[in-house]
């Protein structure tokens, strides 16, 4: 099938546990049984609804795609991050690591991301945590399952866009984070 084609139903929304009710969907799909990447991006709802929707596992359906989407994520916040503590590479190494995983796709690859994601949770834990788990899902994304690392890579951007930025920024991180998932999803440039 190709890419540009993939669809969600009302039912998919529902199963993943969209914030909107059955009849709140049913009016944002129209007539229409199910929406395509594209039309996602086009409804008239806030980005970061556009986020979730296009974070489920029928859009990100491989784990290079979720891994992808997570090292985005993380590398949003990592500026913020070093500029709270830029001697703790951690999280730096963690997104290194899951970069490494994408070119060799190895248990040991994986391992070794999901050690440096640990490490960067641990030591930026009790002051830059959502900074830290960010950077986690980026590395533990290569040893989860697609759809886990989705959501854990959307929920560490989520929760590091709020505590870093003001609803200017978070707005923006949004946009960016559509913009990169349409280009992800459909393999667009």
């Amino acid at each position: 099938m190709d890419t540009t084609q993939k669809s969600a139903t009302i039912q998919d929304a529902i199963d993943a546990g969209a914030c909107y009710d059955a009849d709140e969907l049913k009016q944002i799909f129209g007539r229409r049984k199910s929406l395509t990447v594209k039309q996602i991006v086009a409804l008239k709802i806030p980005d970061e609804d556009k986020v979730w929707a296009l974070t489920q596992f029928h859009f990100l359906d491989t784990k290079e795609k979720s891994v992808r989407f997570a090292i985005f994520c993380a590398e949003q916040c990592l500026t913020d991050f070093e500029k709270w503590d830029a001697n703790d590479k951690c999280p730096r190494e963690a997104i290194e690591a899951a970069k490494n995983w994408l070119i060799n796709p190895t248990d040991s690859a994986a391992r070794s991301a999901d050690s440096a994601a640990r490490s960067a949770a641990r030591s930026a834990y009790s002051a830059a945590r959502s900074a830290a788990r960010s950077a986690y899902s980026a590395a533990r994304s290569a040893d989860s399952a697609a759809r886990s690392a989705a959501y854990s890579a959307y929920s560490a951007a989520r929760s590091a866009a709020y505590s870093a930025a003001h609803s200017a920024a978070d707005s923006a991180a949004d946009s960016a984070q559509v913009k990169f998932l349409v280009k992800l999803i459909t393999g667009e440039t």
